[in-house]
């Protein structure tokens, strides 16, 4: 999805800011419901980019589920 949706650098890089704004958004409600995200990774990210991303956010309530098979799709 990385080089297939996204035809420039600018459109990805808009793409990782609305990732940011909603994970901002819904990490509150986690927490206070103590409720758990798993963000998966399906050709967006990268590991180290998606790593970076979440370590940003700081939260208990939000990590990654990897999944190996989608780098294969």
């Amino acid at each position: 999805r990385r080089y297939e949706e996204h035809r420039s650098l600018e459109s990805f890089k808009r793409y990782q800011d609305r990732a940011w704004d909603r994970l901002t958004l819904a990490e509150p409600l986690l927490r206070r419901h103590d409720a758990r995200l798993g963000v998966e990774n399906h050709k967006d990210f990268r590991a180290g980019e998606l790593a970076e991303l979440l370590g940003r956010l700081g939260s208990a309530h939000v990590g990654c589920c990897f999944d190996f098979g989608n780098n294969l799709a």
